[in-house]
């Protein structure tokens, strides 16, 4: 599901409101997560199939527990409070207390 929050991408500044996983990575050998994170203007955007304003990992040293959907681990890690500092990219900050739509 999509994340809405507003961000002000690091490379043009330019202010994005709609978060899409594009791609989930599970490294089991080093117990750690990634999620691909595409940003774009609106959902309207997305919709119309624009093209990300923005991309960027964003990284967790945990795996989801067995039998976890993995999309719902991530988007909850991305979106988890400010305090969580479960991960090691800075810009996972920005998307604290974001919705999930």
């Amino acid at each position: 599901m999509p994340i809405k929050i507003d961000y002000t991408t690091p490379a043009s500044g330019a202010t994005t409101g709609y978060h899409v996983v594009q791609q989930v990575s599970l490294d089991y050998a080093n117990g750690r997560s990634s999620a691909q994170l595409a940003s774009y203007v609106s959902d309207e955007t997305y919709a119309a199939g624009k093209q990300p304003v923005f991309q960027q990992p964003i990284e967790f040293p945990v795996l989801p527990a067995s039998g976890d959907d993995v999309l719902t681990f991530v988007e909850g890690k991305i979106i988890a409070p400010a305090t969580d500092t479960l991960s090691p990219t800075p810009a996972r900050q920005a998307f604290a207390g974001g919705t999930i739509v």
